[in-house]
Formats: structure tokens, sequence, C-alpha cells
């Protein structure tokens, strides 16, 4: 897999229950609103490439439109090999707001709640939860990071550990100003770059974040 600048750390991501991740020819020239020297081409590419994103249409992707909490389990899910729920294919699930065809069905099913809020926007700290969350089930682990955000104390109880865990190991940082904007949201270009940067994490520690 090819390194990555930037932040992330630069190796191969030895996740079990993933597979292997193939990068194939870049795909994002064929997107109009995805510009050859923005700072997120090979993010888009790497999402597109390994089938983890699709475009909003045939032109347009979205780099800078909110990400939904939806699109983002739906990715997580992606990654871990299970197909998006269809017409064909309806998922059994037990959100009163999720559709049993909604594409990201299958993602989501299964959590112990009534209501999932696909089409809200996922908020900073809900991501890195939600990654966290991922990496243990697929027994990739991440180290703990004291605490040192300056908004630290708007960070909420269930994301905190999850938050300093990805700040420490590159994949998800500040907003600057050592602020992390935990209640702010996140544009489809920066979810890409926060999967990237997972997907290219080596764990190194055995402490796993326990959420």
């Amino acid at each position: 897999m090819k390194k990555r600048l930037f932040s992330c750390i630069a190796t191969v991501a030895a996740m079990l229950v993933l597979g292997s991740v193939t990068v194939l020819a870049a795909p994002a020239n064929r997107f109009d609103d995805v510009l050859e020297d923005a700072w997120y081409v090979e993010d888009i590419n790497y999402v597109i490439q390994n089938n983890l994103m699709n475009g909003m249409s045939d032109t347009f992707f979205g780099p800078d439109d909110l990400m939904t909490r939806g699109q983002f389990v739906a990715m997580l899910g992606r990654l871990a090999g299970v197909e998006d729920a269809s017409i064909t294919d309806p998922q059994k699930t037990v959100f009163n707001d999720v559709n049993a065809t909604d594409y990201y069905a299958s993602h989501v099913a299964g959590i112990d709640e009534t209501s999932f809020a696909p089409n809200a926007n996922v908020t900073r700290e809900q991501m890195a939860a939600l990654v966290a969350r991922f990496s243990k089930l697929s027994r990739v682990y991440l180290p703990t990071e004291a605490s040192n955000f300056a908004d630290d104390a708007f960070i909420a109880d269930y994301a905190r550990e999850a938050v300093y865990g990805m700040k420490s190991v590159g994949i998800l940082q500040g907003v600057g100003d050592n602020y992390f904007a935990p209640r702010g949201y996140t544009s489809r270009a920066a979810a890409a770059k926060v999967v990237r940067c997972y997907m290219e994490y080596e764990p190194v520690d055995t402490a796993v974040i326990s959420i």
C-alpha cells in the first residue's frame, strides 16, 4: 500500500477482519467538483478505489458536503465487507427511522436503540467513537493519551478516550489552537481522510480503547 504523508502512520494496517485493500488507478478526476490539486484528492481516490464511498452522482463527489451518520456507518460497514442493503435484499432493522431497504440498513442493524438519526450530520466526537468501536471489534488496537485539548470539558464522556486515542496516532487531529471542536461536523472529504489514515495505521501497542 502506498505510504501516506500528512499526519498518518506510514504503514499498512494489519486488520484481520477487513482483508486486503487494493489500490487502483486514480478515479477522482471523473468528478467535476474534485480539483486535481485539492488536499483531499488522494483520500477521495482511496475511498473510491476501495468501494468505501460513492459520489453524490456520477460527476459530483460532494467533498465539502457534510457527512451524515448513515453515510459514515455505511463506510465502516463496507470496510468490514458488509454489503449495502437494497430493495432486493432488505435488512431487518431495530430503528424506527431506518427503512429495511436503505443502503445503510445492513450496516446499522443490531444496535440496541430505537432511533439512529441516519440523516443527521455526524459530529467529530461521534466519528471518533464510531471508529474506535469499530477498531475494537476488528481487534485493531489504539493507544490512549492524556487529555490536553483546550475544549476537553466539552468532549462527551463516551467519546473522550476515542478522541485522544486516535489523536495520539495521527488518525484524527484538532481544528487549530489546541481545540478539537467535538460537536463540529465533518465534511465528506475529511471523513475520507480519517478512514484512509485509519487503514494505514499499524498498531504497535496492545492497549485497546475500552468503549
